[in-house]
């Protein structure tokens, strides 16, 4: 319904309208009343939760407009004109931050042509080479834009617009009623969020919106009035500021927390600006000064803050609110975007203009929803656009004016919208005709050129004020790259003049440049400051994408080149000066040459020199037009001559050159990196290749011998090649001159090579792009194969970032992939090895030694001469082919003569192997030459005659076998037998060849023939040196051997010391009983190992302590434990308060653990104590800003392992095996057995006499120390109830009134001594709490019958030693009956023999001999145990805490656990393929847990942790844990380790007795327990392999036995019965408890030392096979299950468990996760799309939880749990810890409770996996993302398709099961430790 206010304002407005007289003052005064009303913050509310009434504006503000606009329901209205439109053809969908785009390779025009997901995936470009990259905000999609694609414009979707015949105007079926309703309507929005938008302090706002005087009366509107009185501080968002900054100063400006400064600081970021006070004016400005005084310090801008009315802010707000609403209705039909361009065309323009003005003036998002209202309402019709660019263009240079001026970034800005207008070329073209756009560019980045000349030069400071506004302006050269992106294919006047202007406004920019930052070679001193170099590299990487434009552009039409290239002379003739000109006659042979006078070495020197390089560019293109440099069309005044024209080139080639030859080594790293940057692919293209281009023209120009004197003369070499140079000119006393000169000529002779070799540049060789491209990758795979990264990565990328590999990479080389290995290599094809050129220009020195060590080693194995001629280059095209003219000039050959000449001479000096190296190649490739005109019959060349005139075949001959050549002498051959190959094709030389043949033949074979002779004398003097030393050992042996003959007749044999047995492992294995069985009476014990360890500090062996009294020294292995939820199978469950809670069982759901792991590296404990101290006094003096990147935290007790810098926290002892007594008593008599009814009497009976400690230890203990053997079970005293009823061991007890002594209080009674009676009932155990005058007693749950203190801090209070000592330690604490008591009991109810056979299992010699430790060892032991409790629940100190040894046995069980997990993960056997470091792991933990007993403070913790087992296991209680909430294996390993020491005055251990083996089976059948009661019917089973030799008989009776057992468990849980096979149930029972005995065989394998089995070790894993095997090793029924598990006991057993109250109701659940199911599921990470694009596609649009449906800047996705964050951003921080001022990122917040701390993500939009660990470490790691070859791509930096490779996510998956990621982290922070620490823990 209507709102009648609204229904009579909308009749009003109707009436008006038909009248004339309805205008915008009608709807503006309306809002006057209302906006106010509505958007008004009301005062001092709370600013960051200011909530408007949308329901009711959309009612009263938005319903009028759609309601008089559409003149009757709007709904209908908007449906009609929907069906009107045609199909759209234009996608146009606007980009937001982070959206996926997809380009495509093969048919975009340009980089900035995209797609959306949605076109994308419609579209047949997902079949090309398409590049996926993530947008920054503010473009569209492109599909249906012809200008944009090449082919397939359209997707499927947009098609149809396409096919569907275009009908009439839309507007023309609307009734113009209601298009006049639209157009005011729309007019009235435009010119109201114009007004409101770029509202600034100072300015009042519009007359017609003010809140008048009138309104004051309480008829009218008093209520708006007295909004006028409240105002606003408002903060606006900045780039200058930081976060911290923002959110430090509104902590103290408006006195608010952390966190809601965080949330302001966010907002503003966010929008732009924000509220942040809400008051009156004095308070309001108060606030403003403030916060501009905080933020002004230091000369810095402050923050921009205003005072403003609410009803201000009220229409702002609105105002916004409407261009949202406009920008969806301009979306819905074409109809309102025709309607929107009247609008905008009719007036001229007038809004656009007036919005590019006010740009920054706004915030934020008031230009973002300006910029999307243009690009929705006016870039999607080609009229629009054409309007909205020529306005756009118009503005151009005020608007980037203001944006040099303003802070805000360039995606936010007005002038981003360039990229959408220039690309598309219609419009580029007419902007260039009409508007002369080029100009208006140029000239806009000239002014700020002209700012920073010197002396009519370009000079960037690097540190100056200025440097942030020219980095801002060089956004022109962008716009200038799109605009000039496509050629035109015809030209007109217009399109002439436009260009040419630009261009001439582009040669004055490059003016600026020529020369610009020149060095001067600094001599004496080294350079005092470096020089700032990098701005002009960056200006000159952004031209550099621009010239090859203009270059395109001037080289189509023939008008343009003319002008161009005369406007270029001219340019390059006004800077020409006199001194350029200067002149002197240099000569060399018969040639004078005139040449400029400059040195090098003493004048100024520049890199940069764009104008001479943009004649090399600009003269390759001359040749079309029948044009060359000596035209009469470039006949300019000034015109350099072609001396002039190379010389700053050949300059900058010169000063390269003396800097590698040591000449400018005072002038820093400046010089060095400049060229670096010069041969570095990303200049090169137009620095390097330029000027190489630009010397072979000048070599066209000049006459051969000229122009080789030129180069002579500026590397001022003209004395070396004179004749009596080493005689007249050399100075013995001037080595460095001399080795620089040797340095010269190298260089020398490498630029001429580089001249007439490299010829890969269409216009100079006869070859086309591909071929370039071919030449590149041939040179780059020769130094090795190489990625398609790498390999793509050192290629030039050309105008749209395009290298154009593909196209002919599978021409020239193979993909291979190693095995193993996902990553691929290119490796150059046997054919191309050929065209391996070693003196490529574009080689760095690195590259060309490792390629030139290559190719020698190949052809080595090939069987190849060890040499790499040059090869044969493409001939020279037309306008070059005068080049070849200079190897074979006079100056040429002299030179090569003196090179060969001084080489022959032995004490010549100014010559070396690299001289002789290079004129061997320039010999090779003149002879190249020659062969090439002679197959063309041209007789111009030839070589080998003029060659003739030095006698260049005598000279080679001589350097035959010369000592001096030894190194090339491979080359040298070549070069003589190529000389000859060429000297036959003429028949005229045959005969003098076959001379000079047959002298070369008979050279080489004398010289051979000497050289095997001296290589037979060298061998045998060898030989004779051998024989004189070997026979001098062997007399120096028998002496000592008479010497010390009494000491050899002691030893048997040097070889085999008596006192190491080596061979023992083998004869042992030899002997192996077929069956070994681990535990119970017939346990196969083997003779004890000695271990000897090696220590890694001091590298000194020890042995470890024995039983017969030698003992080494303690020793340890480093070892990393933290707390664990990888095995959880519920992640709904955490540990949330690890300081009360209970450790007693592990959760069945293993929702939380303690993992210890170790390097398995071995050091002695004093050598690790020294070790560690030294690393934390190192730490602690480290300052603390560095102390966040460091990998490991000493805090926390971290350091790395000294060897493999593995991670640890503690030191793991290293102990002997528990068997070593068991062994020595093999002679003996077997103990008697014990039958496992008789075992569990015996366990009834302690739990029936048990007795609870209420107000500290027993009554004989004294200062905390107990006295076992003196246990006084006397009655109790006075004031002492007893209570006489025991009900399954659970007794009812008071505590000792006020003032009682401590006592133990009986539970029902001892023998003889007034038993109570033993109804079968459970009474509450009722423990005391002292009170005021009395005493209360309430019934404890059973997790608190062992009462933990809630820990301090250690430093606060009492010290522990004094907490942990109080009279409550031993408060709630079971303690059993003696074992003389119990056996009496036991012997009366059943038999003598079975008392003594139980005491024997507890007194026996067996399990009472332990080692007696050495105190440190005992101290180490009593840290390790610590340090599991204190890492493992996370925890503080607490050295007497109870929960210390149940930590240690659960992390043992959880550590047993992950292993056995990462086994079967594997598919491999229990014991197949375990690392050494895990076999030495988990042998030294499993040893230690067995003595974990011995380093306990008290002994009644174990006693009590045995109890309070036993009562769990064969009493529960419906308070305790029922069966399927427990973790069986954790509670064998703790029952099998407390168990011996259960009884006071004995401490025992375990060692794979028969007790163990009645625990193994009252385990195990708990376990069954589990698997019958949660059961599922699983439709059809999965069955495991049966073994063919097994007995089918007993599967038969296994599976009934089962079948009946289910039901009968089912039934007392109250469970519904499934029907199942028994054959189907045993094999599902079968298969489930693998994982438990795999479990028990690892446990009992490293505990007892009994070798495994075989099978257990099996490279094939046979599940089947195995189950047998771990039946037999642990000592269990191989044949039937029904015989071992059918004992009355432990039916009672199972009837007890079944009957929890909890186990119905868990099975029953709703909650599945509630109840463990599947019992050997293996956790997997989250499963990840094949396709990452549609990964990124899924999180597009992932909001960020924090803010009100924005998305997400960085979405982050926990691979563990799958659930989605924001990371890296302050919006999602937490305070965490709770109350400690520490602010948190998404990721670290959620690691701490899905992963206790550690957590694995992927960062989506970066493609980058996330690896943390605590909260101050972390790193990257290669994502499991590849692409085609096999590579990752962090950042989508190349943009190529990436799939899911299987093997590196199972590779993420393996080191996150094995807990393996902290230490991953800790070895890549330690090698990648970079200057900048991240901050993890915000992420």
């Amino acid at each position: 319904m209507m709102d009648p206010t609204v229904a009579e304002l909308v009749e009003r407005w109707d009436a008006l309208h038909k009248e004339g007289r309805f205008s915008a003052l009608n709807v503006r005064d309306y809002w006057r009343i209302k906006v106010p009303e509505i958007y008004s913050p009301s005062p001092n509310c709370n600013c960051l939760r200011i909530l408007f009434d949308e329901e009711q504006a959309q009612k009263m503000l938005f319903d009028p407009l759609e309601r008089f606009m559409c003149a009757g329901d709007p709904t209908q209205v908007y449906q009609m004109v929907k069906q009107l439109d045609n199909p759209p053809s234009l996608c146009g969908r606007v980009f937001k931050n982070g959206d996926p785009t997809y380009g495509c390779r093969d048919c975009g025009m340009d980089p900035t042509c995209v797609l959306c997901a949605d076109c994308f995936k419609n579209s047949a470009h997902s079949k090309h080479r398409y590049k996926i990259s993530t947008s920054s905000g503010g473009g569209y999609c492109d599909c249906g834009d012809r200008e944009a694609w090449k082919t397939d414009v359209f997707c499927d979707i947009h098609v149809k617009g396409q096919m569907v015949q275009q009908s009439k105007n839309p507007l023309e079926k609307i009734p113009p009623d209601m298009v006049e309703r639209i157009h005011l309507i729309f007019d009235c929005i435009l010119a109201y969020a114009k007004e409101l938008l770029t509202y600034e302090e100072g300015f009042s706002i519009p007359k017609d919106l003010e809140i008048r005087e009138s309104d004051r009366e309480p008829t009218n509107l008093s209520s708006l009035y007295d909004i006028k009185d409240t105002y606003v501080t408002m903060l606006y968002n900045d780039e200058t500021h930081t976060y911290d900054q923002v959110i430090g100063t509104l902590e103290k400006a408006i006195s608010c927390s952390q966190k809601d400064a965080v949330a302001f600081a966010t907002s503003i970021d966010r929008e732009g600006r924000c509220i942040v006070k809400c008051s009156n004016f004095q308070n309001c400005s108060q606030t403003k000064s403030t916060m501009e005084k905080q933020t002004s310090r230091g000369g810095v801008k402050p923050l921009k803050v205003q005072v403003m009315e609410t009803y201000i802010i009220a229409h702002q707000i609105f105002a916004s609110r409407l261009l949202v609403w406009l920008h969806n209705i301009l979306e819905s039909a074409q109809t309102f975007r025709l309607i929107f361009s009247d609008i905008i065309n009719k007036d001229g323009g007038t809004i656009v203009e007036s919005i590019i003005w006010t740009d920054t003036k706004m915030w934020k998002t008031a230009r973002v929803q300006w910029h999307r209202l243009f690009i929705s309402g006016m870039l999607m019709d080609q009229e629009s656009k054409k309007m909205f660019a020529r306005t756009f263009t118009k503005h151009y240079s005020k608007m980037m004016k203001d944006f040099i001026l303003d802070d805000h970034d360039h995606s936010v800005s007005v002038a981003s919208l360039g990229v959408q207008l220039f690309t598309m070329p219609t419009i580029a073209h007419m902007l260039v005709a009409e508007e002369d756009v080029l100009a208006r560019l140029l000239n806009t980045f000239l002014s700020e050129c002209d700012k920073k000349l010197k002396d009519n030069k370009l000079a960037l400071e690097h540190r100056s004020s200025n440097t942030s506004s020219f980095r801002r302006i060089q956004y022109i050269l962008y716009d200038l790259k799109y605009l000039l992106g496509v050629k035109p294919e015809v030209w007109t006047d217009d399109l002439r003049k436009g260009f040419l202007h630009g261009y001439s406004l582009l040669l004055r920019l490059l003016s600026m440049m020529q020369s610009m930052d020149p060095m001067v070679r600094q001599v004496g001193t080294h350079m005092e400051y470096e020089p700032e170099w990098e701005s002009a590299f960056n200006l000159h990487i952004k031209l550099a994408s621009v010239i090859p434009l203009v270059t395109e552009w001037a080289a189509s039409d023939r008008i343009v080149l003319l002008k161009a290239y005369r406007m270029l002379m001219k340019s390059l003739g006004e800077l020409g000066n006199e001194a350029s000109r200067r002149r002197y006659v240099r000569e060399l042979l018969d040639y004078s040459v005139s040449c400029i006078e400059y040195d090098v070495s003493s004048a100024p020197v520049s890199i940069h020199l764009p104008l001479s390089r943009l004649v090399a560019a600009l003269t390759l293109h001359l040749d079309k037009y029948d044009l060359n440099y000596n035209s009469p069309e470039f006949l300019v005044k000034g015109k350099p001559s072609p001396e002039e024209l190379m010389e700053p080139v050949l300059r900058t080639q010169v000063m390269i050159a003396q800097v590698h030859a040591g000449m400018w080594r005072r002038n820093g790293f400046s010089l060095i990196n400049q060229i670096y940057f010069y041969h570095n692919v990303r200049c090169r293209q137009e620095m390097l290749d330029r000027d190489v281009m630009l010397l072979q023209i000048a070599a066209t120009l000049i006459d051969s011998n000229e122009f080789l004197v030129h180069i002579l003369n500026r590397f001022n070499l003209m004395n070396w090649a004179r004749e009596d140079y080493e005689v007249n000119y050399y100075k013995s006393s001037d080595e460095d001159n001399m080795r620089q000169t040797v340095v010269l000529v190298e260089e020398y002779l490498q630029l001429v090579m580089t001249l007439v070799a490299e010829r890969y540049t269409p216009g100079i060789g006869q070859v086309e792009e591909e071929d370039r491209i071919k030449k590149e990758i041939i040179q780059l795979l020769c130094i090795e194969p190489m990625p398609h990264s790498l390999l793509n990565k050192a290629l030039p990328e050309g105008p749209n970032h395009e290298t154009g590999m593909e196209k002919v990479i599978d021409e020239v080389a193979d993909f291979k992939k190693s095995s193993g290995n996902a990553k691929g290599f290119f490796e150059l094809k046997p054919e191309y090895y050929s065209h391996y050129n070693l003196f490529f220009y574009h080689y760095t020195r690195e590259e060309q030694s490792k390629s030139e060590v290559g190719q020698r080693l190949r052809k080595k194995g090939a069987g190849e001469e060890e040499c790499c001629p040059p090869p044969v280059p493409p001939p020279f095209t037309v306008p070059f082919t005068m080049i070849v003219n200079i190897l074979q000039c006079d100056v040429f050959l002299h030179i090569i003569k003196t090179v060969l000449k001084r080489m022959s001479e032995p004490k010549t000096q100014s010559v070396s192997e690299s001289q002789l190296q290079k004129v061997l190649h320039l010999i090779g490739y003149a002879l190249h030459e020659e062969e090439r005109y002679h197959h063309n019959n041209d007789p111009y060349f030839h070589f080998t005659r003029r060659a003739q005139k030095i006698n260049l075949l005598s000279l080679l001959g001589r350097l035959v076998g010369h000592r001096r050549t030894t190194t090339h002498k491979d080359l040298l051959a070549w070069t003589i037998k190529k000389y000859h190959a060429v000297l036959n094709l003429s028949s005229d030389s045959a005969k003098p060849s076959q001379a000079s043949e047959a002298v070369l033949a008979s050279t080489s074979s004398s010289d051979m023939a000497s050289a095997s002779a001296e290589k037979k004398k060298r061998a045998d003097i060898a030989a004779q040196r051998k024989a004189r030393i070997m026979a001098k050992m062997a007399s120096m042996q028998q002496n000592f051997i008479k010497t010390n003959e009494t000491f050899f007749k002691e030893t048997p044999s040097t070889d085999q010391p008596a006192d190491v047995p080596e061979p023992m492992v083998m004869e042992l294995t030899d002997q192996l009983p077929e069956n070994m069985i681990a535990i119970g009476p017939r346990q196969t014990l083997m003779p004890p190992q000695e271990v000897t360890y090696t220590c890694i500090l001091c590298h000194q062996e020890d042995r470890l302590c024995r039983s017969d009294g030698t003992r080494g020294r303690p020793m340890v292995l480093g070892a990393l434990i933290q707390r664990s939820t990888v095995l959880s199978r519920n992640r709904s469950h955490h540990l949330d308060q690890p300081e009360t809670h209970d450790t007693l069982i592990l959760p069945g759901d293993l929702h939380w653990g303690a993992h210890t792991s170790s390097c398995g590296h071995a050091m002695h404990a004093n050598c690790w104590q020294k070790y560690f101290d030294d690393v934390v006094t190192k730490e602690r003096r480290r300052p603390y800003r560095y102390r966040p990147s460091m990998s490991f935290d000493v805090e926390k007790s971290e350091f790395l392992c000294p060897l493999c810098e593995a991670l640890c926290n503690t030191a793991l002892p290293l102990l002997p095996g528990v068997t070593w007594a068991s062994f020595g008593l093999q002679d003996q008599p077997p103990p008697p057995t014990l039958s496992l009814p008789d075992w569990l009497r015996g366990l009834h009976t302690i739990l029936k006499y048990k007795t609870v400690m209420v107000n500290g230890a027993r009554p004989s203990e004294e200062g905390g120390h107990s006295d076992d053997a003196q246990m006084d079970t006397s009655p109790q005293p006075a004031g002492m109830v007893a209570g006489h009823g025991t009900v399954g061991g659970m007794a009812a007890a008071t505590s000792v009134g006020a003032g009682g002594s401590a006592a133990s209080i009986p539970m029902g009674g001892l023998p003889g001594r007034g038993r109570g009676s033993t109804n079968t009932g459970i009474t509450t155990f009722m423990k005391a709490v002292p009170g005021d005058g009395g005493q209360r007693v309430r019934p404890p749950r059973w997790s608190r019958i062992a009462f933990y203190k809630k820990h301090k801090k250690s430093g606060e209070g009492k010290d522990e030693e004094e907490d942990s000592a109080s009279s409550n330690e031993g408060e709630g604490m079971w303690t059993p009956p003696s074992l003389p008591e119990v056996a009496s009991e036991l012997a009366a109810a059943t038999s003598s023999d079975s008392a003594e056979a139980f005491t024997a299992l507890f007194h026996g010699p067996a399990a009472t001999s332990i080692p007696d430790f050495p105190s440190q060892t005992l101290e180490m032991m009593s840290n390790f145990s610590h340090s599991v409790y204190m890492h493992g629940l996370h925890v503080n100190p607490n050295l007497f805490s109870r929960r210390i040894p149940l930590m240690v046995w659960n992390s043992t069980a959880y550590t047993i656990h992950t292993l056995e997990e990462t086994q079967r993960n594997s598919n491999r056997a229990l014991l197949t393929s375990l690392s050494s470091r895990q076999r030495d792991c988990l042998a030294a933990l499993v040893k230690f847990a067995a003595y974990a007993p011995l380093c306990v403070k008290r002994k009644q913790t174990i006693e009590g942790v045995a109890v309070r087992l036993l009562s769990l296991l064969l009493e529960g209680g419906d308070s305790t844990p029922c069966v399927l909430e427990w973790d069986v294996f954790s509670i064998l390993v703790t029952l099998t380790l407390s168990l011996p020491s259960i009884f006071p005055s004995i401490q025992g251990i375990a060692t794979g007795s028969q007790q163990d083996l009645h625990i193994l089976q009252v385990c195990f059948l708990a376990h069954i327990v589990q698997l019958l009661l949660t059961y599922e019917d699983p439709g059809t089973g999965v069955d495991m392999e049966v073994d063919e030799g097994s007995d089918k008989t007993s599967e038969a009776g296994d599976g009934p036995w089962l079948v009946s057992m289910m039901a009968h468990c089912r039934s007392l849980a109250s469970i519904p019965q499934i029907k199942v096979q028994p054959q189907q149930l045993l094999d599902y029972v079968k298969r489930n408890c693998l994982s438990y005995l795999r479990c028990c065989g690892l446990f009992f394998h490293f505990l007892t030392e009994v070798p495994a089995p075989e099978e257990l070790q099996s490279s094939v894993w046979v599940p089947e096979s195995e189950f047998y095997c771990l039946l037999r090793y642990l000592g269990l029924s191989v044949n039937q299950l029904r015989p071992t598990f059918s004992d009355p006991p432990l039916l009672e057993l199972v009837n007890r468990w079944c009957s929890h109250d909890r186990v119905g109701p868990l099975v029953c659940a709703t909650d599945r996760r509630d109840c463990v199911r599947h019992w050997t599921h293996i956790n997997q990470l989250v499963s990840l799309p094949h396709d990452y694009s549609e990964l990124i596609n899924t999180v597009s649009q992932f909001p960020c939880p924090a803010s009100s449906g924005d998305d997400s800047r960085t979405p982050t996705m926990c691979l563990v749990c799958g659930k989605m964050l924001c990371s890296q951003s302050y919006c999602c921080q937490t305070e965490f810890p709770e109350g400690s001022r520490q602010m948190v990122g998404a990721c670290t917040y959620h690691a701490h409770f899905c992963g206790a701390g550690t957590g694995i993500f992927i960062r989506v939009r970066e493609c980058k996996i996330l690896l943390l660990s605590g909260q101050i470490k972390g790193c990257f790691v290669n994502p499991p993302y590849l692409d085609g070859y096999g590579e990752t791509d962090q950042g989508l930096k190349r943009g190529n398709p990436l799939h899911l490779d299987a093997t590196q996510y199972s590779k993420l998956h393996a080191m996150w099961l094995s807990h393996s990621i902290p230490d991953t982290i800790a070895h890549t922070m330690e090698s990648n430790s970079s200057v900048v620490a991240t901050e993890w823990q915000h992420l």
